[in-house]
Formats: C-alpha cells, sequence, structure tokens
C-alpha cells in the first residue's frame, strides 16, 4: 500500500501537519527523496546527505490572545500558563487548533469555556476567590471543582466556593481547555465541519471522559 497523509497514524499526521502547516501534499515522500537520489547519481552528482536537527521545542503554537479581564476579576491562567501546557501536552494534542482567547465573560452565572468549530477556544476571565453561588447548582460543576482543590461550603443561601493556591488556575487549564480540547477532538476528525457533528449531549460526554483522561495522562493519575 503506498504511503499517504489519510492513512498515517493520527499521532504522525499530527506532527507533520503542526510542524509543516502549510506543506504541499508528498513534499515530505521518501519515495520520491529516493528517486531524486538514484536519478542524481546517474548522472554523476555527488550527493551531499544534510541531516537537518528539528528543535523540538520550536513548531508553531496557535495563536493565543488575551483581552483585559473585567474589573475584580482575572485571567487565573495566561498566556505563558498556556504556552507551557500545550508545548508539553503535545503535537497531536493542539492539531488543529487556529486560537486560543483569553476574554471578558458576562456577569451572573460564571462562565468558563466555550469551544466554536472549526478550531476557535475561548477561556473566559473569572471572579476573585471565593465565589457565591445559587443554592442549587449544577452538582457536575462543584464535583469538578472539588477535583481541583476548590472548597465548598453550603448554606441555606448559597453556596461558597474557595480556591486555595493555585487551585483555580489547574482547574481553567486541566478543567476547563482540556474539556474545550475535547470538544474540538470529536470535531476535527469528523470533517471540520462548522456546524456540530453531534447532539450536545454527546458532544458534552465525549468533551468530559476526553478531559479526564487526558488530565490522567499530563499528570500520571494525579492532580
Amino acid at each position: 500500500m503506498s504511503r499517504s497523509k489519510h492513512t498515517r497514524p493520527k499521532s504522525i499526521l499530527a506532527a507533520d501537519r503542526v510542524r509543516n502547516p502549510r506543506e504541499k501534499r508528498g513534499a515530505s515522500d521518501p519515495i520520491k527523496a529516493r528517486r531524486l537520489r538514484r536519478l542524481l547519481k546517474m548522472r554523476g552528482v555527488p550527493i551531499v546527505e544534510i541531516q537537518a536537527k528539528i528543535d523540538q521545542q520550536n513548531w508553531p503554537l496557535p495563536m493565543i490572545k488575551e483581552m483585559r479581564p473585567r474589573r475584580g476579576c482575572c485571567h487565573p491562567a495566561n498566556k505563558k500558563d498556556l504556552a507551557a501546557v500545550l508545548r508539553r501536552a503535545g503535537e497531536e494534542f493542539i492539531y488543529g487548533i487556529q486560537s486560543i482567547e483569553l476574554r471578558q465573560g458576562s456577569p451572573g452565572c460564571p462562565v468558563f469555556g466555550d469551544y466554536r468549530p472549526p478550531g476557535q477556544i475561548i477561556l473566559y476571565d473569572q471572579q476573585a476567590s471565593p465565589w457565591f453561588l445559587s443554592p442549587n447548582p449544577n452538582p457536575e460543576d462543584t464535583d469538578s471543582f472539588m477535583t481541583f482543590g476548590a472548597i465548598i461550603q453550603r448554606s441555606s443561601t448559597t453556596v461558597r466556593v474557595s480556591w486555595p493556591g493555585d487551585s483555580l488556575r489547574r482547574f481553567m487549564l486541566f478543567g476547563v481547555l482540556f474539556h474545550e480540547m475535547g470538544h474540538h477532538r470529536l470535531q476535527h476528525y469528523k470533517g471540520k465541519r462548522s456546524s456540530r457533528i453531534a447532539r450536545t449531549r454527546d458532544h458534552e460526554d465525549f468533551a468530559h471522559l476526553f478531559s479526564r483522561r487526558s488530565c490522567a495522562a499530563f499528570h500520571g493519575d494525579s492532580l
């Protein structure tokens, strides 16, 4: 079977496309390179093999934009934090992501992140700790908060969420960013259409599972 960009494993394809996003199809085909060497040899042209060393930390990252947060809010994870996580995660993790934006959120119930196909991720600014939520918040949210170290205190009228240390930063990076990456992963390998290719519930379930597995792999089963 001939080599093809469509038949190579995703990990190899992603690395090539991230490192050389504008490379034409077949540009790195070893068959073409062998044919060229054979032709040069037949014509008596000396062949000089040059082995280029690729800097493993020099491949391009998606565009990262940071907007000024709202008054009283902050971006728990900044551009430097995002770049460090993406570098460590590798090319397959970011393949197809066009941009990651740190934007202002809206007053009221906190919104953490959003994915807009085909490749845009948005992370919103957050209120300073502690947060005061309604007495009946989404249980999936509170479970996720506690996973990353938040302290939950309940009363009859409100739920107080405290974020000690860098727990909010880790939540935004490994809870929210990885979750939105899961939406992208499902979408990207299904034709990269601008509309969602699965029901909202199925999209959320896949993103949640992807986030959990990515966190386990990233941290060795511990946060």
